[in-house]
């Protein structure tokens, strides 16, 4: 087996149901990503980005200071290089532009779609392809 000299990719997960968030730390774990760290209220977000410069981030509109993952994604998508995506079951609450998000993985979820979409999103990362190849609605139905 060839060894990949790739830098390990670093995530970020903002999730504030802390059982969810574990869980996609396990998955992305089990993908090969680097959990750079969690959060689950919009100024703990965006200090976690800030401080780990993540490669990506998973971010629920819903945290526990109200819908603000959009602006938390906003943040990332202005200020970072990160690809961002959207972990939500209120895809109406998201703005039709998707702040510049690369995608939704809609919950629920199973853990087989996540790894398949986070397999794709490695991908992405790794091979610097167009983040626009995939559209969110193909990254949506990968996570089912």
């Amino acid at each position: 087996m060839a060894i990949d000299h790739r830098k390990p990719r670093k995530i970020v997960i903002i999730e504030d149901e802390v059982l969810l968030a574990l869980d996609l730390e396990m998955i992305a774990e089990d993908v090969g990503f680097t959990v750079a760290g969690q959060a689950g209220r919009k100024n703990e977000a965006i200090d976690v980005i800030q401080r780990s410069g993540p490669d990506l981030c998973l971010v629920d509109v819903h945290l526990l200071d109200g819908p603000t993952g959009v602006d938390v994604a906003r943040f990332a998508v202005e200020n970072t290089n990160a690809l961002v995506v959207f972990v939500t079951a209120n895809r109406a609450a998201l703005p039709e532009d998707l702040v510049g998000a690369y995608g939704i993985i809609s919950k629920p979820y199973t853990v087989s779609g996540v790894k398949d979409a986070l397999r794709h999103l490695l991908g992405v990362i790794n091979d610097n392809n167009d983040a626009d190849a995939v559209t969110p609605a193909e990254l949506r139905a990968a996570a089912r």
